[in-house]
């Protein structure tokens, strides 16, 4: 079994991600567990590898750290790490550099994988940890999952909603099979299809559409309604943007609703007419935000719109009612505001004792 981590410019916020999967429960896993450590950028070097030799690995877990030199595709560059790592059939499982895996994870994505021999798996998540202070203290209010008492059932995905929640990887977990790699193969080519958008932008959705990819192309994808990994964002970055690549939510549903209204690349549309509803609408409703994001130009964003056959008569007859919350997140002062609220709180707790006491609790 492969516990992949990739990361990105989150180096002090990689090192409690690291910790949670350590302190994972790996009862009855009866195979080597790796950690497979992807660091995309590669100032980050002498950090991270600081941190995997200062790191207590016991014997029932192993590491190898990648470091991308060069730049690459960020999707692409993780997979050609699976790839390179996975034997035939291992079971991977994601985590993002800035969410915790509770305790029990790792054993349940794998008891799922093993029994159900799927291609591949979707849990479900807890949000949101915020993390301050480069990742120092923490904020989590919501209720902790507890650990369940027995295996939960899991059944077969249909790609029903919540449509959103597929895209968030740390929920994702893979098996190196045939059918994984071609339904991958697939969910590249969607994205390679929007010609007007250039491929690393485009291919920031190859986790949304790798499950439905996968069906497509015959392999199996199930779900278990299981909260095992907190979801994580960082105080410092959400002031700025949506996502530490500097990617945009409303552009991403632009993007998804494009993909999944083109006839040539899907057999029957119509079972997409809610995915499609629903990801117009986030478009819609945050347009505006991408007009204040620097990596997506207005020319490249009517281009897409073009291509999506969403009209300026759909643009303004939504914008004008939807975008409240895009003109306030434009306001200096406004954007991220509930998390400065936090951080001047005294709700605060160090990430080291919130990560103690998950273990605690889940014991």
């Amino acid at each position: 079994m492969i516990v992949f981590l990739p990361t990105y410019k989150r180096p002090d916020v990689f090192s409690y991600v690291l910790q949670s999967a350590l302190s994972s429960d790996v009862t009855g896993i009866n195979e080597r567990i790796l950690i497979l450590v992807l660091n995309n950028h590669y100032s980050d070097k002498d950090i991270i590898d600081r941190i995997l030799s200062n790191t207590a690995f016991h014997d029932r877990f192993e590491y190898n750290v990648v470091h991308r030199k060069e730049k690459m595709v960020p999707t692409e560059s993780w997979h050609l790490a699976i790839f390179d790592y996975a034997v035939e059939n291992e079971i991977v499982c994601v985590v993002g550099d800035d969410d915790i895996l509770m305790p029990w994870g790792l054993k349940y994505r794998y008891n799922n994988m093993i029994e159900s021999n799927a291609d591949m798996l979707i849990t479900d998540f807890s949000q949101t940890l915020f993390f301050f202070e480069n990742g120092k203290k923490c904020f989590f209010n919501s209720a902790i999952p507890k650990a369940p008492k027995k295996d939960i059932d899991f059944f077969l995905w249909d790609g029903s909603p919540p449509f959103n929640r597929t895209s968030f990887v740390s929920i994702h977990t893979y098996r190196n099979s045939i059918a994984f790699r071609r339904g991958l193969d697939l969910a590249k080519d969607w994205s390679k299809a929007q010609v007007c958008v250039p491929y690393e932008i485009a291919t920031g959705n190859t986790p949304f559409y790798t499950p439905y990819a996968l069906m497509a192309s015959g392999g199996q994808v199930i779900q278990c309604d299981q909260k095992d990994v907190l979801r994580g964002r960082i105080f410092e970055e959400i002031q700025y943007s949506d996502y530490a690549d500097g990617g945009n939510t409303a552009f991403y549903g632009l993007l998804m609703y494009d993909t999944f209204s083109n006839e040539e690349l899907h057999v029957d549309i119509d079972k997409f007419f809610l995915m499609r509803a629903h990801f117009k609408r986030s478009f819609i409703v945050g347009v505006l935000s991408i007009l204040v994001n620097n990596k997506i130009p207005v020319s490249l964003l009517i281009n897409t719109m073009r291509h999506s056959g969403i009209t300026l008569t759909d643009f303004f007859n939504w914008a004008s009612l939807n975008n409240l919350y895009s003109i306030l997140r434009m306001i200096p002062g406004i954007r991220g505001y509930r998390s400065k609220k936090i951080a001047k709180s005294d709700k605060l707790e160090l990430t080291n004792e919130f990560l103690d006491y998950i273990k605690l609790i889940s014991d």
